[in-house]
């Protein structure tokens, strides 16, 4: 069952379903589940620049509870790469190394040493297929 099937089944009436992210698969609706379950679904992509800020403080606060999903830096020249290695379930998540220390100023610790990031993603199969062409 894919995930906005069980978001329907699951949802209660007059409940929101939002979907944020890269869907790569056709998602079927049916009409009548939608007309009896009188919700909203909220469909769109992630508001990053508008967020960053309050996320990178936010990591700041939390980042020795989450440094295990911040094990993996990589170039941007390396980013077909990356995505391979995401696609192939070897790494949780990449992240691009030295971008914003001019921009930002801002760092996180990883093991002890300060690594300034501008992007934090977890990476998708369809952009890797369309990077690596």
């Amino acid at each position: 069952m894919d995930a906005m099937r069980l978001c329907l089944d699951i949802v209660r009436p007059f409940g929101s379903i939002g979907s944020v992210g890269v869907q790569t698969e056709t998602v079927a609706l049916d009409g009548p589940v939608l007309y009896g379950k009188n919700g909203t679904i909220a469909w769109g992509r992630c508001p990053v620049r508008g967020i960053f800020e309050k996320a990178l403080q936010t990591l700041g606060k939390v980042q020795d509870k989450v440094s295990f999903l911040c094990e993996y830096f990589m170039k941007l020249e390396e980013a077909a790469e990356a995505y391979r290695l995401f696609n192939d379930q070897k790494v949780q998540m990449v992240l691009s190394k030295n971008w914003s220390a001019q921009k930002h100023n801002e760092s996180i610790v990883n093991d002890g040493k300060h690594h300034s990031f501008e992007v934090v993603a977890r990476m998708d199969a369809s952009l890797a297929a369309q990077l690596a062409r």
